[in-house]
């Protein structure tokens, strides 16, 4: 899996899955039935990469603070990415950055395998 994000990362500028921004993830409810993921970081972020865990979205999208971004889950292995093709940055901040809806399995998911790419 990092071999890919490798790629991504290397088209974006980044050489290497270590990100040297504090940033962090938390996963909290959304309104609707829907699970927001939120971003708190204090530097430029290129794009995220996590494993959702104990669950299987029917829906992922992008929030304000992502608009443009290119999110994608995997269903076979749980992975979610989101990241720009154009080259955008999440700006420094905290607030939802994805938003996934679940079907009938509240309070269950959790993050796991959290890759940020500053």
């Amino acid at each position: 899996m990092c071999e890919w994000l490798m790629f991504l990362m290397l088209v974006f500028g980044c050489d290497t899955c270590v990100t040297t921004c504090p940033a962090y993830l938390t996963l909290g409810c959304g309104s609707g039935g829907y699970y927001q993921v939120n971003l708190i970081n204090p530097c430029p972020v290129r794009g995220i990469q996590f494993t959702l865990e104990d669950c299987q979205p029917v829906e992922v999208q992008v929030t304000a603070r992502t608009k443009g971004f290119f999110a994608q889950y995997n269903p076979y292995n749980g992975t979610v990415i989101l990241v720009s093709l154009s080259g955008d940055k999440i700006l420094p901040g905290s607030g939802g950055v994805a938003l996934f809806k679940v079907n009938g399995q509240d309070g269950v998911c959790s993050l796991s395998h959290i890759k940020i790419l500053d």
